[in-house]
């Protein structure tokens, strides 16, 4: 965690740098939180225009902006989106004197207030993830504190230091000698995250009980700690492009759309010719899916031989140990293995699942699993929901 100097707020943090269970860290750039940027100085508003985020996103609720008389600095910017944390529905159902601490009240924030939260979080989730996002309130404590801290603890940030981010917020807006429960003390978030698990089986049950999409928590973690996974490699013949049917095999279809909406690249690397390839490809109006298509004309090995997966990750940008080759024979699969790729096996008609037994992953077919749950299997301790 990193305070940034953004001259007029105070409590302008990045929440890179935190370690996770798995061993990793979160991701500096990806995630700010801070206090109303109505405070922000001409410096610290250019500071905040430097980092050219991808969503400010507001959690304050109308009556908080009536009540302040003045557009947000941002009201009008395509980047700035307000989406009130409290309900007015559900707060109108509220009964104060069953929340008589802030640990209650956070409980019943998360709540009742499920389905304003769920459309920030939808918001974060769909924002390039190459693209920084700010998130704020009015003192950034309460409702970007809970918003934040869920997010740590789904990718698995320990409570410890997910409290010390939390806590240090009444350090930097100077209001440690205020009651506590105008502060931000470390044993109240913890208390919030403890009341996930019990209700709901922890952070990432909780966000799919208020709707998210396993894509979108997804998305949300790769946000925060990004992906071991770059990039999707298929081969074509008999397994992108069932080539008796002349149509995509059952579940590929399925597949591409889901890589394009985890971030993932997307490529072809075929020992067939290229007419042969790209002519299938756009007969089915496909050709477009692809990032890149490379194919035996491209090449003077064929499979075994790694240059065709070798030259696709160079096209590609990635590393081998970035990308997964899925793959329908035994010579495919030894190709990508020697281009240090991952591989998911999946047999064809003509080829057995015991012929592909050297892939890291084997299924029936890709409708056996979303591609998600099959790239997690290639290494479960990194998987893309951390």
């Amino acid at each position: 965690m990193a305070q940034l100097g953004w001259d007029g707020c105070r409590n302008a943090r990045d929440v890179g740098g935190l370690p996770t269970n798995s061993g990793r860290t979160t991701r500096a750039g990806t995630v700010v939180r801070t206090d109303s940027l109505h405070r922000l100085s001409p410096a610290g508003r250019a500071a905040l225009d430097g980092i050219a985020a991808g969503l400010v996103l507001d959690l304050r609720s109308d009556w908080e902006m009536e009540t302040l008389g003045e557009p947000h600095p941002l009201d009008g910017s395509p980047t700035y989106v307000r989406i009130p944390w409290i309900d007015p529905e559900a707060e109108a159902l509220r009964d104060p004197e069953s929340e008589p601490s802030l640990a209650h009240i956070y409980r019943g924030s998360l709540d009742r207030n499920g389905r304003k939260i769920a459309a920030a979080y939808r918001a974060i989730a769909a924002v390039p993830l190459s693209a920084p996002v700010v998130v704020h309130c009015h003192s950034g404590k309460d409702r970007t504190g809970l918003l934040v801290a869920v997010l740590l603890d789904l990718v698995g940030v320990p409570r410890d230091l997910i409290a010390a981010d939390y806590a240090i917020s009444e350090v930097l807006l100077e209001i440690t000698e205020r009651p506590a429960d105008l502060r931000t003390p470390p044993e109240v978030i913890l208390d919030s995250l403890d009341h996930l698990d019990r209700r709901y089986g922890g952070a990432r049950a909780y966000l799919v009980r208020i709707g998210l999409t396993d894509t979108e928590i997804d998305q949300l973690s790769a946000r925060l700690v990004g992906s071991t996974i770059e990039a999707v490699v298929f081969d074509f013949d008999g397994l992108v492009m069932d080539t008796e049917t002349l149509d995509f095999r059952p579940g590929i279809r399925a597949w591409l759309t889901e890589a394009r909406e985890l971030g993932l690249r997307v490529a072809i690397a075929s020992s067939s010719a290229r007419s042969w390839v790209e002519g299938h490809l756009v007969r089915v109006g496909a050709l477009d899916l692809f990032d890149v298509v490379v194919t035996g004309d491209d090449v003077d090995g064929h499979k075994p031989d790694p240059a065709v997966y070798l030259l696709a990750l160079s096209r590609l940008g990635v590393a081998g140990s970035a990308a997964v080759a899925v793959e329908d024979t035994a010579h495919g699969v030894a190709a990508a293995a020697a281009a240090g790729m991952g591989t998911i096996g999946i047999p064809n008609p003509y080829v057995s699942a015991d012929e592909l037994a050297g892939a890291d992953v084997v299924l029936d077919s890709a409708e056996a699993l979303p591609l998600r749950e099959a790239l997690d299997l290639l290494d479960p301790a990194e998987d893309l929901a951390s």
